[in-house]
């Protein structure tokens, strides 16, 4: 499974994809919401998107990120 986490806490960040992995996901990390929207537009398709709301541009990102399913 393809997962993006968008997440502005590196640590977090850091975690869920070392969780994800080892699981077997491939997981790509964007440390806000317009890298993590270049990311889901050009490097799609993800399965899943961790996207936190909060980092800068997060919310922005959101519906953008919904409609390119």
């Amino acid at each position: 499974m393809r997962i993006l986490v968008v997440e502005d806490e590196e640590g977090l960040a850091e975690s869920l994809r070392r969780g994800r992995s080892a699981d077997g996901h491939l997981v790509e990390v964007a440390h806000d919401g317009r890298t993590g929207l270049d990311l889901a537009l050009a490097g799609g398709p993800y399965d899943v998107v961790l996207l936190d709301l909060m980092p800068p541009g997060g919310r922005r990102a959101r519906s953008p990120i919904r409609g390119s399913r």
